[in-house]
């Protein structure tokens, strides 16, 4: 008798083991299938979230162009050499950094070029750098 149940018992849970994870595959396949589709709900949401312009999340090439680049040069009598928050590595001499016109902070060029493509923000303080964004609060009708 015990051994019995044993048997039921052992082969019920291994029923819901094997349940459950073909219950996951299957999940797992749809859910795939779903995001990995061409014109999948992401990109269908990302395009109706997109401004009339057809504009992507970050900014344009034109206005990441527009931003300030330079060759970095260390001052004299400086401590370290500051980071780049994108890339976590020292800016050294002769790279080519840019600094951002809206809060000051540094970046190798190609980091933050790079960020800039998807984001409109600094890496560090979120200042706005979209050109849109700061005509609009510059005339007062930026929201709040």
């Amino acid at each position: 008798m015990v051994a019995v149940f044993c048997v039921v018992a052992v082969s019920v849970v291994v029923w819901k083991a094997c349940a459950f994870v073909a219950m996951a595959a299957a999940l797992l396949a749809v859910g795939w299938r779903v995001l990995a589709a061409p014109g999948s709900w992401r990109r269908r949401v990302g395009a109706a979230a997109t401004p009339a312009g057809g504009a992507e999340c970050g900014l344009s090439a034109a206005a990441i162009d527009a931003l300030p680049a330079s060759e970095y040069e260390r001052p004299l009598g400086s401590g370290g050499a500051p980071a780049c928050s994108v890339c976590l590595d020292d800016v050294r001499g002769g790279e080519t950094v840019r600094r951002l016109p809206a809060c000051g902070h540094l970046y190798h060029a190609a980091c933050i070029d790079a960020w800039l493509r998807s984001h409109t923000t600094c890496p560090l303080c979120r200042s706005d750098l979209s050109p849109r964004r700061r005509r609009a609060t510059a005339t007062g009708r930026g929201h709040s």
